[in-house]
């Protein structure tokens, strides 16, 4: 199964702040964290309210409005660091062909070509109309659904990537 992908600035961005934060299983627990104890333990207004009822409402507000902003922030760096980068665009913005080996998963471009084995694909995720392929711990690959025919043939891909990774 092959797929020729278009890998654009929005794309690295959106990879960048996604792989940075709420696709971590370190990271994510960890600004939900950072929220609640912003919320609850570094701010004065849990003195205002007597109630727990209202303590535990504007509490979550909190959390909420805490954890928004730790991923506004995060976007805003992901920007940043993608404008910033000279060197993206050399083998990670433009044309990627990627194809699902009995092997591994191969992945091309005009700058490089790598071939990652199946037992180091450890989780592929669907977010935001894009597919992440983790490999090696920390490396992600991003393949946008828009470079695709169809639905079906997004299904059909992600289906066998997490097929073969979990074999």
């Amino acid at each position: 199964m092959r797929h020729s992908a278009v890998i654009t600035r929005l794309d690295a961005i959106i990879a960048v702040w996604l792989t940075s934060g709420m696709l971590s299983p370190i990271f994510a627990p960890m600004y939900l964290a950072f929220a609640i104890f912003w919320t609850f333990f570094d701010s004065a207004w849990t003195e205002t309210y007597s109630s727990p009822v209202a303590i535990a409402i504007v509490g979550a507000l909190g959390v909420l409005f805490y954890f928004a902003l730790i991923q506004l922030g995060l976007f805003l760096l992901a920007v940043v660091v993608v404008a910033l980068s000279p060197r993206l665009k050399r083998g990670f913005l433009g044309a990627h062909v990627f194809e699902v080996r009995p092997d591994g998963l191969f992945e091309s471009t005009s700058f490089n070509e790598a071939l990652h084995k199946w037992n180091a694909v450890d989780r592929v995720s669907r977010v935001l109309r894009r597919t992440f392929v983790r490999v090696g711990g920390s490396n992600w690959h991003v393949i946008p659904d828009r470079d695709f025919p169809d639905r079906e043939s997004v299904d059909s891909f992600v289906q066998e990537l997490r097929k073969r990774a979990d074999a």
